[in-house]
């Protein structure tokens, strides 16, 4: 109870952490893993499960009598089975303050989930998109216009205008929209191709906050250089349940 490698003894420090439970990061670097497995074999293995059998397989790799070691009492330092022992109910105290801790970490981890869920309901509104294909011939790539098709974001939650004619026609219901509270949105999936009415991918990005176009770009399943499909991003209203036909509204709204 008298030995000590930094200024306390066992008796001075159970009194210490009895006063003040959270104070054990005090003298903790009072011993190290080593010692630790050495001197509380049953505590450590349970602790310290990696370190206690790393510890164990090294010594052994180097000769030393490892039983020996584990049942002696001659090593320096602070045992902490024996402070576990002479303080009763502090490991009760030590949960209680580190359940105190977690609680603190689940609090701001909710805090930042709702801030950023704030900054995603920014960007809440209806969009005009205009869609197009690129088309590769003999003398390079043409753009064809194919119109303009609403989407809107209600809540974070994007959705296209089901009605619209594009829709049907460009089998569009296989589009999906992945939306980063940081305006980031992916757009993937797979549409008709007007022409040769087969399923191509698409997987283009862009930032809601900056970017008019989305840029294809290459996934998985989906190489940049081989797609076709173009959308243009322009908010119009801040109201998710704004109506286009307005002929008002439309003359701004033209590109």
């Amino acid at each position: 109870m008298s030995c000590s490698e930094n200024g306390k003894n066992q008796a001075e420090m159970v009194q210490q952490l009895k006063r003040n439970p959270s104070s054990y990061r005090d003298f903790w670097n009072g011993f190290d893993d080593k010692k630790f497995v050495f001197t509380s074999p049953f505590l450590s293995k349970h602790k310290l499960p990696k370190e206690w059998r790393s510890s164990l397989i090294l010594e052994t790799m180097i000769g030393q009598d490892v039983e020996h070691a584990m049942q002696s009492n001659d090593m320096m330092g602070i045992n902490p089975y024996l402070l576990q022992l002479a303080l009763g109910k502090f490991e009760d105290e030590l949960s209680e303050y580190f359940e105190e801790i977690k609680e603190e970490e689940r609090k701001r981890e909710k805090a930042e989930r709702l801030r950023k869920r704030e900054m995603l309901f920014a960007y809440d509104g209806t969009y005009k998109v205009q869609l197009g294909l690129n088309r590769g011939t003999i003398d390079g790539q043409i753009y064809q216009d194919l119109g303009s098709i609403l989407f809107t974001l209600n809540r974070g939650q994007p959705k296209l205008d089901e009605n619209n004619i594009l829709y049907q026609a460009l089998g569009l219901n296989e589009i999906n929209f992945s939306l980063d509270y940081d305006g980031y949105m992916i757009v993937s999936g797979k549409f008709l191709d007007e022409i040769k009415s087969e399923r191509r991918c698409a997987y283009l990005a862009g930032n809601l906050k900056s970017d008019k176009k989305f840029n294809p770009k290459s996934s998985q399943n989906c190489g940049a250089s081989g797609q076709s499909l173009s959308m243009r991003f322009e908010k119009i209203s801040d109201d998710v349940n704004f109506d286009f036909v307005d002929e008002k509204e439309l003359k701004k709204t033209r590109w």
